[in-house]
């Protein structure tokens, strides 16, 4: 009995760890990662938007339906943004992307080009501030990359050893058995 209740403890904790890891790298990317699993996991029916508001970039799942894009902004309020199809979409890292201007409603292309017209002076400046943007987000997504595979070598460790253990009480269980 005192093997199921360690067991359940040996779970327990290491699940804890995770979750908590990964609320903090979810933290740390602004939620980004809950976002991008989100869409992954959705198959293609979903895509991630990645919306740059006049203070930040945050980054939103949103679908398409009936050639407009509807995603749930920062506040709350669904948004839409018509004639806007597949073709506008890109794919980074395995999920299709589209990246939002939240003040004009435009959207761009991978190149960060306008898409659909609208104020070109507002549009130069989000321009201007994407090209000299830092490239902390780049390595903010080779931190959090490296943390996931820390995670996953944490993990299978863990359950080596879990399944180690169990071996050595069952092998010792026998020998008393037997002996």
């Amino acid at each position: 009995m005192s093997i199921v209740v360690e067991t359940l403890y040996f779970i327990g904790s290491y699940t804890g760890i995770v979750l908590i890891l990964f609320i903090a790298i979810n933290w740390l990317s602004k939620g980004w990662l809950w976002h991008f699993l989100r869409v992954k996991s959705s198959k293609g029916k979903k895509v991630l938007c990645a919306v740059y508001s006049p203070t930040d970039v945050y980054y939103k799942a949103g679908h398409f339906q009936d050639n407009a894009l509807t995603y749930k902004s920062r506040d709350g309020e669904n948004k839409t943004l018509s004639r806007v199809t597949r073709e506008h979409t890109y794919n980074a890292m395995g999920v299709f992307c589209i990246d939002i201007d939240e003040v004009n409603s435009t959207i761009f292309d991978r190149n960060k080009n306008e898409i659909k017209g609208n104020d070109a002076g507002s549009v130069n400046s989000l321009l201007a501030r994407a090209m000299y943007r830092s490239s902390a987000e780049d390595l903010k997504h080779k931190i959090i990359m490296i943390m996931l595979a820390l995670i996953l070598l944490v993990a299978i460790v863990a359950a080596g050893t879990g399944f180690y253990i169990i071996n050595e009480l069952n092998n010792i269980a026998l020998t008393g058995v037997i002996g």
